[in-house]
């Protein structure tokens, strides 16, 4: 999550409305889970994509928590889901973070993943740098490729710099 967002979901996370928020999103869950609103916005074979970097970050920060397990099974009950993809970084050495792309490809998802780097950066006097696994440009890749292999996109991201992606899908 670029620095700017970060500072906008902790301001939100701590804001007196956030109470609010989450009240008026307790009472659509039966909106969204009755009546599936994603139908409204969908035609034909959906090609879910998951930017997982994005996605941790946001929900660490507000304190929320995505069971992927569900995600999956609202998808294939309310669209004809052609493919859901969780891209990501991974550290090979970390146990749990190979666990949890296992459980996501045994219970449904295609994961694509790349190692994850360090990136030294002598101004981090901190940590002397920080980690980085993008994989934008693979996911990006992969749905422009896939662009007429399914009728419908749906991206889990918070990354601006998808926006030139989702406007050629629209147009193409």
């Amino acid at each position: 999550v670029k620095r700017k967002h970060r500072k906008l979901l902790k301001r939100f996370q701590h804001s007196p409305s956030r109470s609010d928020f989450i009240d008026r999103l307790a009472k659509t869950q039966e909106f969204w889970y009755g009546s599936s609103m994603l139908k409204n916005y969908i035609i034909g074979k959906t090609a879910v994509f998951i930017d997982a970097s994005n996605i941790f970050f946001s929900q660490r920060i507000l304190g929320w928590r995505i069971d992927f397990k569900k995600l999956i099974e609202y998808f294939k009950e309310n669209s004809d889901l052609y493919r859901i993809t969780f891209y990501g970084s991974i550290n090979p050495e970390n146990e749990r973070e190979r666990r949890f792309h296992d459980f996501l490809q045994i219970i449904g998802y295609t994961v694509k993943h790349k190692k994850i780097k360090f990136i030294r950066d002598r101004n981090d006097e901190k940590h002397g740098g920080h980690h980085k696994g993008n994989i934008d440009v693979d996911l990006t890749i992969d749905a422009v490729d896939g662009k007429d292999e399914f009728d419908s996109f749906v991206l889990l991201s918070g990354d601006g710099d998808f926006e030139s992606l989702l406007k050629y899908l629209k147009a193409h």
